[in-house]
């Protein structure tokens, strides 16, 4: 890898991280305000609402995101061509779908188990047209590791629910409070992208272009469908066959623990796509690249997952309130399994892409389909608890099918991967052991809680420094720090 991409992505991942931890400061803020406002019911409504208008946004984007970012052009002409084909193809989808989603409102919000909300998701689809344009602007950005120049714009839609859903919650606007919130960080987000763009959709069009393009994103559509399937499933089995309530205790979890891993994942999976497309044609750099990347995240990923597990009575009252206790078990099952889920499965669907496969992805994913939504629907007819449980279960195969598929297209097997992680595999094992017998002390209240949380992070710190990778890893982040506090 050449050392000016390596610098280029260095400074991506600090100012993504810099944006994604604001990000990810206000948005649990605003959870835990929210959640001690509004019952668990308006977020299954809000899930039933995002679900329906979060597929029409893939179709509209049609994949297009990703051509733009892994396809080598030979000029900045050539790109910005590009990016208007993308722009008015996926413009034309996405006006299409809002009107249909608005035509049929009543028979979605039944299909989906909401009879009823009909009007709430046609308001909805009005963002439709406005995610659109931050798709086109952002995968512009991203390709051009541009991620300082974002942090503003990240940061202020960050805090559109803060300032908008808790005022309108408080005054009685039950769900319409989150779905206001939503459409108003839309349309923040379209503008304030378009304003500081170097690029702005212009009126040429070509059907070659678009031919071309779709011959990539047919297979990038296909994996986001089969990934929004994914996503959704369990979703739409718990809307069908149990409660609101208990569609509530099921998303909101996921929410709160999407958005703390998400200070991690979202601001470097993109990097990591990107820096990957640029070294698609050196294997030796591109298999170095992605095992240091690989080890770097699962130090934070893989303690951060466990601890929730063993602490997530603790973490669900203090984050979501008495009244979620019955989403404690969710809540835990879903960041143990996260976390690994992210760094042997996730990271793997980047590397699929950046080496012009997506056709591998969507492989792996329709395998994982054919095995989780039988195996949730049969688990939902047992009880929302059984759901949980087998889920987490199931989760593990989306891993080993993902292996089996990276080592096919890319020659990185199961033992070079365990040779990579063994340090922080092991001191997050040691990390477990102690959170296994600390974490009883939820019962005895916040502050026993918290000390445990502190004594389980000191025990991860210091089996990290009996292994000369993670301890270095842990130096370079200490002095970095130490570098500057001196400078402020």
């Amino acid at each position: 890898m050449s050392d000016a991409l390596a610098g280029t992505a260095k400074s991506a991942v600090k100012w993504s991280l810099i944006t994604e931890m604001i990000a990810k400061i206000i948005i649990p803020i605003t959870q835990l305000v929210l959640a001690r406002i509004l019952a668990p019911e308006a977020f299954g409504i809000l899930a039933t609402v995002v679900m329906i208008v979060s597929f029409a946004e893939m179709i509209s984007d049609a994949g297009f995101q990703k051509y733009l970012i892994q396809y080598e052009f030979e000029d900045e002409q050539g790109l910005f061509r590009a990016a208007s084909v993308a722009f008015w193809a996926s413009m034309g989808v996405a006006t299409t779908l809002m009107l249909l989603v608005i035509l049929f409102r009543d028979a979605l919000a039944s299909m989906v188990g909401a009879p009823g909300l009909g009007i709430p998701l046609a308001v909805a689809a009005l963002s439709l047209p406005l995610s659109v344009l931050v798709s086109t602007q952002q995968a512009l950005f991203r390709r051009a590791f541009e991620y300082k120049r974002l942090l503003p714009i990240r940061v202020a839609v960050a805090a559109v629910p803060l300032v908008v859903s808790v005022p309108l919650a408080l005054i009685g606007w039950d769900y319409w409070s989150l779905i206001v919130g939503v459409l108003t960080a839309n349309l923040l987000n379209a503008v304030a992208m378009t304003a500081i763009s170097h690029w702005k959709p212009g009126f040429s069009f070509s059907w070659q272009f678009l031919r071309k393009m779709l011959g990539f994103s047919v297979w990038s559509l296909l994996e986001a469908v089969l990934i929004w399937m994914t996503v959704w499933s369990g979703t739409f089995i718990v809307g069908n066959l149990l409660t609101a309530h208990e569609l509530g205790l099921y998303r909101q979890p996921i929410l709160v623990v999407n958005s703390a891993f998400a200070v991690i994942t979202a601001a470097t999976t993109p990097i990591l796509f990107a820096a990957l497309s640029r070294l698609q044609f050196d294997r030796a750099g591109y298999k170095s690249f992605f095992f240091r990347f690989q080890f770097s995240v699962s130090t934070v990923l893989l303690p951060l997952g466990v601890g929730l597990f063993f602490f997530r009575d603790f973490v669900t009252d203090l984050l979501l309130g008495p009244q979620w206790g019955e989403a404690a078990l969710m809540l835990g099952a879903w960041a143990a399994t996260s976390a690994f889920n992210m760094v042997l499965t996730n990271y793997y669907s980047e590397v699929f892409r950046s080496l012009g496969r997506p056709r591998v992805s969507a492989l792996s994913q329709g395998i994982y389909l054919l095995v989780m939504i039988p195996s949730l629907y049969l688990a939902a007819l047992d009880g929302f608890q059984t759901l949980v449980i087998v889920q987490a279960l199931v989760r593990i195969v989306s891993m080993g099918i993902s292996q089996v598929l990276v080592f096919l297209l890319a020659r990185i097997g199961v033992l070079q991967v365990l040779k990579n992680l063994y340090p922080p595999i092991l001191a997050v094992t040691a990390m477990g052991m102690a959170a296994w017998l600390l974490a009883g002390m939820a019962d005895g209240g916040w502050g026993l809680s918290a000390a445990g949380i502190v004594v389980c992070s000191l025990v991860y710190g210091l089996a990290c420094l009996c292994f000369s990778r993670t301890r270095k890893l842990l130096l370079d982040f200490a002095a970095a720090g130490l570098k500057r506090l001196r400078r402020a």
